[in-house]
């Protein structure tokens, strides 16, 4: 889950263009528009540009509504036209962060992406000055500070291991409680600590979100080697006997994450249980919490099996050793795309137009997971669009 920096637009104060009425209605009827006509309140907002050169404001909605409509390259001349006049404008820096890493310019970037916490904080700025000094992290604590999502989390996590392997001691302090049991299995957390139990002393702290920054992360360097996320054999072992009496090719779906999102961002179930009429493939529900209310509008619910209660009672746990002993995920982008990745097992990735910025632009795979492949919904196209290229991947698999 991502964190979104949204602004009220119309609320803005834009006092350099108060004093022209015409820029006064463009403005205002850009506003109206933004979100049924993103095209047509660009092409107005440009209008106030060329009659107000300056207006800060009149760039920086036209550098979101571009961002929004996963126009990343064009919106970021209108962010830094902002940042120049207003460096310190936080939703700027945090806009031209998601534009910069999602066309792949990440050192830049991960520097405005520092911004999240409101102001670049010194500690982070020490602790990339030393990790890239001579020094050891031999007997040094760091403090990792999780934030954002699940999924954020589990993406980061891969430098832990990085740090653990250049003699650091490595704590995490989480701030989701499902996250505890799966992160103490990993070798490379010293000590994993629980949202609601006190944080721990350390020589230096991170927060989880600076680490790409911290390790001046770029395309090419993203540490993605390979599984970095362990889940205990015997468990694994466990769901082995039951899965191996199926034979047939074994998928598990996830069609829906967290609420705080759009619906729009998922592809409904109802498109996902259409694979089910693959010959010699077998669906499997790895769907918890929300969402689970569309099996109701299935014709054939029993197309999709599904888990008893007691399925990841501990979370994530029992849904990691499945996920070993399937053929492929297929999932939404949440969480479970992020485990699934981060476990190195086949999966498929079903991303929203615009996709987020960790997913970059015209890709149909990620630097981040080298196991993964992204099945992008097109700007003007639908989710019906995306269903026929997964039949025609999955109908090459089970030639």
């Amino acid at each position: 889950m991502n964190m979104l920096f949204l602004v009220l637009l119309a609320t803005l104060s834009w006092s350099p263009i108060t004093n022209a009425q015409n820029c006064v209605t463009l403005f205002n009827n850009a506003m109206r528009i933004y979100k049924e006509e993103p095209e047509h309140a660009v092409a107005l907002l440009q209008g106030v540009i060329q009659q107000e050169p300056e207006s800060l404001e009149a760039h920086y909605n036209t550098a979101y509504i571009l961002k929004q409509t996963g126009n990343f390259a064009q919106a970021l001349p209108y962010y830094e036209h902002v940042l120049t006049k207003q460096p310190g404008y936080v939703h700027a820096h945090i806009g031209a962060a998601q534009a910069h890493l999602a066309v792949g310019n990440y050192l830049q970037g991960w520097q405005d992406l520092e911004w999240h916490l409101g102001e670049p904080p010194a500690y982070t700025q020490e602790a990339l000055t030393y990790l890239h000094s001579h020094y050891s992290l031999d007997n040094k604590i760091i403090l990792l500070n999780a934030e954002w999502g699940i999924g954020d989390a589990i993406m980061m996590a891969r430098y832990a291991q990085q740090l653990k392997s250049r003699g650091a001691t490595v704590i995490i302090h989480l701030i989701h409680q499902a996250l505890v049991p799966l992160f103490k299995q990993q070798p490379y957390f010293d000590k994993v600590i629980a949202p609601q139990e006190p944080s721990a002393l350390f020589h230096f702290q991170i927060p989880i979100m600076s680490l790409p920054m911290v390790f001046e992360t770029t395309v090419k360097t993203i540490p993605a080697q390979g599984p970095y996320i362990t889940i205990d054999q015997a468990l694994i072992d466990t769901w082995r006997e039951p899965l191996s009496h199926d034979t047939n090719f074994k998928i598990g779906i996830c069609w829906h994450g967290s609420t705080i999102h759009g619906e729009e961002k998922f592809m409904p179930l109802s498109y996902f249980a259409q694979l089910a009429n693959i010959p010699g493939v077998s669906m499997y529900s790895l769907q918890r919490q929300h969402g689970m209310d569309q099996l109701n509008n299935l014709q054939d619910p029993t197309i999709i099996k599904q888990f008893d209660d007691t399925f990841d009672s501990i979370p994530f746990l029992d849904t990691a050793a499945v996920m070993k002993n399937l053929d492929l995920v297929i999932t939404v982008d949440t969480s479970i795309a992020h485990l699934a990745g981060a476990l190195g097992v086949p999966v498929w990735v079903v991303v929203p137009h615009p996709a987020d910025w960790r997913w970059m632009i015209e890709r149909n795979d990620s630097p981040w997971y080298p196991s993964m492949k992204l099945f992008r919904k097109a700007k003007d196209g639908n989710w019906d669009m995306v269903l026929n290229e997964i039949q025609q991947a999955l109908s090459k698999i089970m030639q």
